[in-house]
């Protein structure tokens, strides 16, 4: 997978040159440069500010990407687990069998105290 961070190319194949087109001389026009020297300047602005968009847009659909991943493992990972309801009832029924009254009347204590 090609990035174009460091293409001389600065819109890839995949995306959209008439997009482009329309957005330089926004720049153009919002910073309005004074000659050969600034105008070069808002044109490696332009160029700057699409890489950027490129990147924030990679960096979205990689961490979507990863986020579904982890969804998946842990997905596959939970299948056989049964709700906390269920397996508990068991545990609730056997510690009241194993429950007693103390002789003082304070309350009741596990039978293996």
């Amino acid at each position: 997978m090609k990035h174009g961070f460091s293409s001389s190319q600065v819109v890839l194949s995949n995306e959209s040159q008439d997009r482009y087109d329309n957005v330089l001389p926004k720049y153009v026009a919002a910073f309005n440069p004074a000659g050969q020297p600034e105008n070069h300047l808002v044109v490696r602005m332009t160029n700057s500010a699409w890489r950027l968009r490129r990147l924030w847009a990679m960096e979205t659909a990689l961490i979507g990407a990863e986020y579904a991943i982890m969804r998946a493992k842990l997905a596959g990972n939970f299948e056989s687990v049964r709700p906390a309801s269920a397996s508990l009832t068991p545990l609730a029924s056997n510690r009241s069998a194993n429950m007693r009254t103390t002789s003082t009347g304070s309350g009741t204590v596990p039978s293996t105290l």
